[in-house]
């Protein structure tokens, strides 16, 4: 498990007139499941792709558990990210789409098996080892990929809009098990969303981002008790903080 601290992040585009993000501070705390909320276009996922490493930010300093990682490779920060997209090598079964990436790591066969059958029981996908990706459904399949992050051990969980464009009962089933997954590894997680909705029921707190800056940090219940501002409002669906105030 591991802190993610942010100072003062930013990242403009070479084409674009204005910061991908502007501005960033944020502290994230060892062991929270901390959710990052915003329109399409505000810059979460710029910021997720900064903290893996994916994409370099032209100011400001990323620290891991205190320890500047801005200049650190990816593979180094000992962080997984999970996308809708699950991308599932078709031709292996669940087993070997788990562990593909430690072999690829070179990791001895006896705990590459140790960590395939952990991260099954914790995904309820022991009696589908042997299956090939086809022959799974898609709440399974991506029960799957979220049990190919837990092999890996890393450090921190980053999940890019894990949930978009699933229908309702796949969305509900698939959220249940990013909640379980969380609980039972305790791993420090950063979950993307352009719905609020979807973070607040299990998120210990949230980070409204708007025209590329953080606007507001809190526990669900603080943002919908008191939004920020008229934006951070208009964005929760919660009533303006003027709104009620006799002139």
């Amino acid at each position: 498990m591991a802190s993610i601290t942010l100072d003062r992040v930013s990242r403009t585009y070479a084409d674009a007139p204005e910061p991908a993000v502007n501005n960033v501070s944020l502290h994230i705390n060892n062991g929270e499941f901390f959710a990052l909320t915003g329109p399409t276009g505000c810059g979460k996922s710029t910021l997720l792709r900064i903290i893996a490493g994916i994409e370099e930010c032209d100011s400001g300093t990323i620290y891991l558990n205190g320890k500047d990682i801005t200049a650190t490779p990816p593979p180094m920060r000992n962080m997984t990210m999970v996308f809708q997209n699950y991308a599932l090598y078709p031709h292996m079964t669940v087993s070997e789409n788990m562990g593909f990436a430690l072999r690829i790591a070179g990791l001895e066969e006896a705990e590459i098996q140790s960590r395939i059958h952990e991260a099954a029981e914790i995904m309820d996908l022991t009696s589908h080892l042997n299956d090939k990706p086809t022959e799974l459904s898609r709440v399974e399949r991506q029960r799957v990929a979220l049990g190919r992050a837990i092999v890996r051990r890393p450090s921190i969980y980053l999940m890019d809009e894990p949930l978009i464009n699933m229908d309702p009962k796949i969305r509900d089933a698939t959220r249940e098990q990013i909640i379980r997954l969380q609980k039972l590894t305790g791993v420090t997680t950063l979950y993307v969303t352009s719905n609020p909705n979807e973070c607040f029921d299990f998120a210990t707190r949230v980070a409204v981002m708007l025209n590329e800056k953080i606007c507001q940090v809190g526990t669900p219940e603080e943002l919908r008790a008191n939004p920020a501002n008229e934006e951070v409002a208009a964005f929760l669906s919660c009533p303006s903080p003027n709104e009620g105030l006799l002139n």
